[in-house]
């Protein structure tokens, strides 16, 4: 993933192509690059118009198996959270669907490898990377110093971040 892409020109940004892994049929997440068919933001931009979207919840998904404990999946696999964003009105879609599971663990680059069992790929707007999974209801945080136990887009998992 090439996350250094930089435009001298102002042409509004967009969606690139490529990217990684992601939730069955949503086609993972956008890579680097893309071509804009969006206006671009300068003075001659026309002013931003509200599509009227209603507020809405996030839509359950399929629940494969159980992220937290690690259960519903083969043995060379891991249970992972998933989130699949919706476009313009439509709605989030958040569940569990078992992976193939890698060596990644805290910290490690999840966009050249899978992230371990009881880990998952995450963003923090400036890079992808593994994060363990924790408990955001426990009295102690079983995170690593200088780490806490933070909500995951889908509810009811946790990330150490």
């Amino acid at each position: 993933m090439n996350s250094g892409v930089t435009s001298t020109t102002s042409s509004g940004g967009a969606f690139g192509t490529g990217g990684l892994g992601g939730a069955p049929n949503d086609g993972g997440l956008a890579g680097a690059g893309g071509v804009s068919t969006l206006a671009d933001a300068g003075s001659d931009a026309a002013p931003y118009v509200d599509p009227g979207c209603p507020m809405s919840g996030k839509i359950e998904g399929k629940r494969a198996c159980d992220a937290a404990a690690q259960t519903g999946c083969l043995s060379n696999e891991a249970c992972v959270p998933y989130v699949v964003y919706g476009k313009m009105c439509h709605t989030e879609e958040v569940g569990t669907l078992c992976e193939p599971a890698g060596t990644g663990v805290q910290g490690d680059d999840c966009t050249t490898s899978d992230c371990a069992a009881g880990y998952v790929c995450v963003t923090d707007g400036t890079g992808f990377q593994c994060a363990s999974l924790c408990d955001g209801t426990a009295a102690t945080d079983e995170c690593p110093p200088g780490l806490v136990c933070v909500d995951l887009d889908v509810d009811g998992y946790f990330v150490c971040g």
